[in-house]
């Protein structure tokens, strides 16, 4: 009775067919109580609603990424070889939200098979610091940091009232990444 509530998915088509069910099963007040969105459209719609972006801004996707990363480290010439470079962005900073030296200093790195030393991770960010740093400067980003960003801008800045719920439903939660849980974890 009275409640917000937000619905989350990955899945585009399955917001759209969630909004078509509720639109028939409810009407007036109780329907505009619901919000379904994609995880994503939430990040970008908190990036906005806190100011941490002055406007919407779209992800760029994997294939996306990979190209300029490779095109990054052609200019670059680094010696650090690219498949490993990949694996690093997908399984450490993508997945960790890493945005700086700090962050990926101490980041996690269980599972990848080649141990790094603070002289090895200097190499990788050389790489991957500037990297990020030029997609920024574009207001370009993977939907993984943007879900990072999202989720650092709500503590920081706190729920704004638009996006405060009383309950958030997540379909496959058990899929989610950490910053997708971070942002999720920041509405409460």
């Amino acid at each position: 009775q009275g409640k917000r509530v937000l619905v989350l998915s990955y899945a585009k088509n399955l917001c759209a067919s969630l909004e078509r069910g509720l639109d028939k099963l409810l009407g007036g007040e109780a329907r505009k109580r619901i919000k379904v969105s994609t995880v994503d459209s939430l990040a970008r719609r908190v990036l906005v609603a806190t100011g941490a972006a002055e406007r919407d801004c779209k992800p760029l996707g994997d294939q996306d990424l990979l190209k300029l990363l490779q095109q990054h480290v052609a200019r670059t010439g680094s010696k650090v070889k690219m498949p490993f470079l990949r694996l690093e962005w997908d399984r450490v900073v993508k997945l960790q939200g890493i945005f700086d030296w700090q962050s990926y200093s101490q980041a996690e790195r269980s599972g990848r098979s080649q141990a790094l030393g603070e002289s090895g991770r200097r190499e990788v960010w050389a790489v991957l610091g500037p990297f990020l740093e030029g997609l920024a400067k574009q207001e370009q980003a993977s939907y993984a940091h943007l879900r990072a960003m999202a989720a650092s801008s709500l503590v920081q800045k706190g729920v704004p009232s638009s996006l405060q719920f009383d309950a958030v439903i997540v379909d496959e939660l058990q899929d989610l990444t950490p910053p997708a849980l971070r942002l999720i974890a920041g509405l409460a």
